[in-house]
């Protein structure tokens, strides 16, 4: 979890005030955390606190 870093490009994207990167071996993990009592805890009791949520999915590129 992170705050925006101190960085100054036009590129970027500086319109969110904290983060959460959260990684996953396999698609069947992905699955889990999104069902898991904990995640969804977290957003019942905490969504009070952001009004928009970004989500960007994405894959690792084979090396």
């Amino acid at each position: 979890m992170g705050k925006p870093a101190d960085t100054d490009r036009p590129v970027i994207d500086k319109s969110y005030s904290y983060c959460l990167l959260t990684v996953f071996n396999d698609e069947a993990g992905h699955d889990i955390y999104q069902e898991h009592p904990v995640h969804l805890a977290f957003i019942e009791n905490c969504n009070t606190f952001w009004e928009k949520v970004v989500i960007f999915d994405s894959v690792t590129i084979p090396q």
